[in-house]
């Protein structure tokens, strides 16, 4: 009976620290819809879809997919540190058969909460958050019941 016992309670602690140590992964998380408000008052939204598609709403500017005119895809890059977000937007109704790209750097602070960073035209990502405004800063929460 003890024995039972003593397998019982190591296999329970086993799963337990497993548990614990498992790491967020910001591949699991991220899709689904983010909202949160910058330091500058602006609405935030980030929709990330599982077919890669995104939409984008900050303040008055609007990207999503739209048939025939837009594609809005995004990629994630977790080899680096930052964690980067590259949007890429493909203008089906342009000359420039090139696609505009726009990077950010976010990093998990829960598993309904992230910070990005958004970056400039002179850049394609932020180097890091310390080297960004407090103001160009934006934490985001993922809403209820949203994948």
């Amino acid at each position: 009976m003890k024995t039972g016992l003593s397998i019982l309670i190591a296999v329970s602690l086993m799963i337990v620290s497993s548990c614990s140590s498992t790491k967020l992964s910001p591949v699991n998380i991220l899709p689904g819809k983010w909202e949160g408000v910058s330091k500058k008052g602006k609405i935030v939204v980030l929709e990330f879809k599982t077919n890669q598609e995104v939409v984008l709403i900050h303040g008055q500017l609007k990207l999503k997919s739209t048939k025939g005119k837009r594609k809005v895809m995004y990629e994630l890059d977790q080899s680096v540190s930052p964690n980067r977000i590259k949007l890429i937007i493909h203008q089906y109704n342009s000359l420039s058969t090139k696609p505009k790209t726009l990077g950010m750097i976010y990093k998990v602070l829960a598993p309904d909460t992230i910070l990005i960073a958004i970056g400039n035209i002179a850049e394609e990502y932020p180097k890091s958050f310390e080297k960004v405004s407090p103001k160009d800063k934006t934490i985001l929460v993922k809403q209820v019941g949203t994948q």
